[in-house]
C-alpha cells in the first residue's frame, strides 16, 4: 500500500489567505509553515528500503532467539538423558545386590 504524500501548494494557499483579508506576509508565513510541517511528517515516514531492513533485522533475531532455544532443549535433553542413565544403573545395581543377598 502507497502512503499518502500531502504536497502543499504555498502559492495556492498564500492566495486564498490574501483574498480572505490576511497580510502579504501572514499569508506568505502561514504558507511556508505549512510547508515546512508537510516536510516535517514526509521525513517521518517509511520507506520500503527501512521497512526490508527491519524485516531483515527482525527475521535474523528471531532466528538467533529459536537457534538459542533449540540449543537450551538440547541442553535439557542430554542433562535428562544422563539421570535416567545413572537411575537405570542404580537399580541394575541395587537389583544385583538383591539378588544376591537372597
Amino acid at each position: 500500500m502507497a502512503a499518502a504524500v500531502m504536497m502543499i501548494d504555498t502559492l495556492k494557499v498564500s492566495r486564498r489567505l490574501r483574498d480572505a483579508g490576511a497580510s502579504e506576509a501572514m499569508a506568505d508565513a502561514l504558507a511556508a509553515t505549512l510547508a515546512e510541517a508537510g516536510d516535517a511528517g514526509r521525513a517521518e515516514l517509511a520507506t520500503k528500503v527501512d521497512l526490508d531492513q527491519l524485516r531483515t533485522e527482525f527475521k535474523a533475531d528471531v532466528e538467533t532467539r529459536i537457534l538459542a532455544t533449540e540449543n537450551r532443549i538440547l541442553a535439557a535433553q542430554n542433562r535428562m538423558l544422563v539421570w535416567i542413565a545413572g537411575m537405570l544403573i542404580a537399580a541394575v545395581g541395587l537389583t544385583v545386590t538383591l539378588l544376591r543377598t537372597a
